[in-house]
């Protein structure tokens, strides 16, 4: 039998020790034994709406847009195709330029298109040609 240090084994029963915290002043005693969540909401500079309401864009909007799609896009294989040619050496070139390309599409379709997007950090992002 393996030896553990229970309460009783240091000469005292485990009803001892209960009867005794029974009888010692607790420190809690003013602390409400009831409790009431309350739901807080952070307060943030993003406009409200822009949480969970599709809105148009700009082209001042333009690059926050296109870095979003070149992420989401980043593990596409076409998008890997494109930059795996011989004369684009360095993973930080293919990058920069998977994310020019797409700052030209998304400005585009800001000047002769329509972009929507929603979130504050541009969650999804729609392109439109009219």
């Amino acid at each position: 039998m393996a030896y553990s240090p229970t309460i009783s084994s240091l000469g005292k029963s485990e009803e001892e020790e209960e009867e005794k915290l029974k009888k010692e002043p607790s420190n809690m005693e003013h602390v409400s034994s009831s409790v009431t969540l309350v739901e807080t909401k952070k307060r943030s500079l993003v406009p409200e709406k822009w949480e969970d309401q599709v809105r148009t864009i700009g082209i001042s909007e333009c690059k926050e847009a296109a870095l979003s799609l070149a992420q989401a896009f980043a593990t596409d294989e076409l998008a890997q195709y494109l930059l795996d040619a011989e004369d684009v050496k360095g993973e930080e070139t293919k990058w920069r330029l998977h994310v020019d390309i797409f700052n030209y599409i998304v400005a585009a379709h800001c000047y002769k298109g329509v972009v929507t997007t929603i979130g504050p950090d541009y969650e999804a992002v729609a392109l439109w040609l009219v």
